[in-house]
């Protein structure tokens, strides 16, 4: 029994480390929002607030990037944070990132009453 519950408790802590937060605040009409550690995206009609990823992080990671938005009214952009929510990057098209910290970092869609579609994905390398 005690060996049954140790691996439910290692499976369970192994799940919490290979999955990141999902979150925000916003509204949003008709429409979804989806995410895990590797991609954030959404497509609504309207979409205003914020919308992130948050991921772990560390010295010496390459991050490299690719991200669409299609946009029918309002504004819509995709921001890279760092732990004290500092904005590191614009995520504009493609690129690379060079982490020099350890830490949790957010990849972030910032809306202001958009209609259309973003996607943001990233690899760590």
């Amino acid at each position: 029994m005690k060996k049954k519950i140790s691996i439910i408790i290692l499976l369970m802590i192994t799940l919490a480390l290979f999955t990141s937060c999902t979150g925000g605040s916003y509204t949003m009409t008709m429409g979804n929002l989806k995410g895990n550690s590797n991609y954030i995206e959404g497509n609504y009609n309207s979409f205003n607030g914020k919308y992130f990823s948050k991921v772990k992080l560390n010295d010496g990671d390459t991050v490299e990037y690719q991200t669409s938005i299609n946009t029918d009214a309002g504004s819509m952009k995709l921001v890279l944070l760092d732990e004290k929510k500092n904005v590191l990057v614009n995520l504009e098209s493609t690129g690379l990132i060079e982490i020099i910290e350890d830490g949790s970092y957010y990849f972030m869609a910032i809306g202001d009453h958009h209609k259309g579609s973003f996607k943001a994905e990233w690899s760590i390398k």
